[in-house]
C-alpha cells in the first residue's frame, strides 16, 4: 500500500535513459482487441461489401401500361425510355415547373415487359445472396 506524501513533498521520478523505448500497453492491447473483434465479425459471416458490389443497392423502375380507363379518356403515355435514362413529361407544367424530367436508373422495364424479366434482373440475384448469407430487401 502507498503512503501518502507529506505535505509540501515534491514528486520526483527517476530518470529514465534517453534511449529506453517509451511502453504503451494500452494502445496494444486496445489494438489486438480491435483486430479480434474485426476477425470474428468476418468468420460470423458479416461480409463487407465494395463499392461497385452487385450486391450493392440496385434500383429499378417498371413503367405500367395505361389503364382501360386511361385508354378510354384517349390519354397518352408521358414516359420515354432511352437507354438507362427515363424522361417524364409533364403535359400541363405549371408557372416554374420544367416540362420534362429526366432520370437514370440502374434496371428499367418499359411498359410491355414481363414480370419474369425483372424477377430475373432484381429478385433472383437477392434470392441467391440469401443463400450465401448476405441481407435483401425489395421495395415494390
Amino acid at each position: 500500500m502507498a503512503t501518502p506524501r507529506k505535505k509540501g513533498a515534491s514528486k520526483t521520478s527517476t530518470p529514465r535513459a534517453a534511449s529506453a523505448p517509451r511502453e504503451r500497453p494500452a494502445a496494444s492491447l486496445s489494438n489486438a482487441i480491435t483486430k479480434v473483434k474485426v476477425t470474428n465479425a468476418l468468420a460470423g459471416g458479416a461480409a463487407p461489401q465494395t463499392r461497385g458490389d452487385p450486391n450493392n443497392i440496385k434500383v429499378g423502375v417498371r413503367c405500367r401500361p395505361l389503364s382501360k380507363t386511361e385508354l378510354g379518356l384517349n390519354e397518352s403515355t408521358i414516359v420515354q425510355f432511352s437507354g438507362n435514362s427515363i424522361c417524364l413529361s409533364n403535359p400541363a407544367p405549371g408557372a416554374g415547373e420544367p416540362p420534362e424530367n429526366i432520370f437514370a436508373y440502374d434496371h428499367m422495364y418499359e411498359q410491355d415487359s414481363q414480370s419474369e424479366n425483372v424477377f430475373i434482373d432484381m429478385a433472383q440475384p437477392l434470392v441467391e445472396g440469401l443463400f450465401d448469407g448476405f441481407n435483401g430487401t425489395i421495395f415494390a
